[in-house]
């Protein structure tokens, strides 16, 4: 089973839909993948990319400008109200994008589609499924069967606390979501616990030792609260691909182990029971091959993104799609044999 994991980043995710773009025109058409996992901007990229909508995905992505996203406000309003911004314009673009028809074909799908939020009430990972799909003591599924719960639940997971509101996702007065990014920036877990074996991830976060910002002096709250979610991103980011990372290697090397035992004339019985056990912690877990796809400059400065990925600058955002789309290329090119085995 092959995945695709988008992690958050707000108008990085530009970035992301030029990594799509290549693939599908280079690797395979981007809805061919069987899981699909997404965490703030990529929860909005994600069931579109389920549907194959690339040149939707592409004119969000290049279009979007800060009012078609936020209803911005001074940070002094953060002591009368709940988040400094009001996000009801993002709202409002799901609603435009995702249609009754295409919410119609993703709640119809076969495919797995994960949509990762944090609940404010208990603090648990949550992530929204269109498939039945069990909970485990990581983190929670809940089943959204509407197109309205799936639109409100691509909100919750795009809401950065503070910045934005927390979304009652389905009205019911209990429990309010925000950013998955909280808990979990690339959702790749879900995909892994679900039967992944190949996961391409994309991420907008930096590279380990990378400086989010420049070191010149901060002298705004709102830089100040930009950094500081940035930075705490950054470091989540980068543990979640730390247990991937760790079952791929060790499902390598286990094939690598089994294929010389087979060579040396040992039954094919005799390796399967050797390595079947109540014990072993990564039976379920078939993953053998991750891509991660990371840009290699700082998209967090003004002259991308800006902090929290909240500057939504068509022109800085086709220099973050471009940038997206030549690093896809760099990636698979890069493998020996070319390309992946998707």
């Amino acid at each position: 089973m092959k995945a695709l994991v988008i992690g958050g980043g707000g108008s990085k995710g530009a970035f992301a839909v030029g990594v799509l773009k290549f693939i599908h025109q280079n690797i395979q058409p981007i809805d061919t993948f069987d899981i699909y996992s997404g965490t703030s901007t990529g929860s909005l990229i994600s069931p579109l990319a389920l549907l194959g909508e690339m040149d939707l995905l592409e004119e969000i992505y290049t279009t979007t400008r800060n009012e078609d996203v936020l209803n911005k406000h001074s940070v002094g309003r953060i002591l009368t109200d709940i988040s400094i911004h009001d996000a009801t314009p993002l709202l409002r673009l799901i609603e435009r994008n995702l249609t009754a028809a295409r919410s119609a074909r993703i709640m119809a799908s076969l495919k797995q589609l994960y949509l990762s939020a944090v609940s404010l009430q208990t603090q648990e990972l949550v992530h929204f499924a269109t498939r039945d799909t069990a909970s485990t003591a990581s983190y929670r599924i809940e089943k959204i069967t509407t197109p309205t719960e799936l639109q409100r639940a691509m909100l919750a997971s795009s809401c950065q606390p503070i910045y934005m509101q927390p979304i009652d996702v389905f009205q019911r007065g209990k429990e309010q979501f925000c950013d998955g990014g909280v808990r979990e920036n690339t959702p790749l877990q879900v995909a892994v616990e679900n039967g992944a074996t190949e996961i391409i991830a994309i991420s907008m976060g930096p590279k380990v030792g990378q400086s989010v910002f420049s070191s010149s002096f901060l002298t705004k709250a709102t830089a100040i609260l930009g950094f500081t979610i940035d930075t705490f991103s950054t470091d989540v980011g980068q543990n979640d691909y730390r247990l991937p990372t760790f079952v791929a290697e060790v499902n390598q090397y286990l094939a690598t182990v089994k294929s010389q035992l087979a060579a040396n004339g040992v039954s094919p019985s005799v390796i399967a029971e050797s390595f079947v056990t109540a014990t072993n912690p990564i039976s379920s877990k078939p993953l053998l091959k991750l891509h991660e796809i990371r840009p290699d400059i700082n998209l967090s400065s003004d002259e991308f993104g800006g902090e929290g990925g909240l500057l939504f600058d068509p022109v800085k955002m086709r220099m973050m799609m471009t940038m997206g789309f030549d690093m896809a290329k760099r990636h698979f090119s890069g493998l020996v044999p070319a390309g992946p085995s998707l």
